[in-house]
């Protein structure tokens, strides 16, 4: 399940790369999957979705993903302070 999971989220920033502009649609629908990905312990996981997310701003603003991004963060089904701790880091390195 483990190596699944890490291509599917390797896939997604290679995606974003290539694409670019033409994935910006895609972004809002997997983006809270791919960020729920941070309540791994392992760090291969947490490291492929920050590289993964730095792709994506590639492709869109961080004001196209602020919603999602929040909504993820601060949402109840979000107990893991992983996620929380996670998307903060991304947030600084993107301001």
């Amino acid at each position: 399940m483990i190596p699944v999971s890490i291509s599917s989220i390797k896939l997604c920033g290679i995606l974003a790369l290539k694409l670019q502009k033409n994935f910006e649609t895609y972004i809002k629908e997997i983006l809270s999957t791919v960020i729920l990905r941070f309540k791994e312990k392992k760090t291969q996981f947490i490291d492929e979705t920050h590289i993964v997310l730095d792709n994506f701003m590639l492709c869109t603003s961080l004001e196209a993903m602020k919603d999602e991004l929040l909504a993820t963060a601060f949402s109840e089904k979000t107990p893991s302070p992983l996620v929380k701790k996670n998307i903060c880091i991304f947030l600084e390195k993107a301001i």
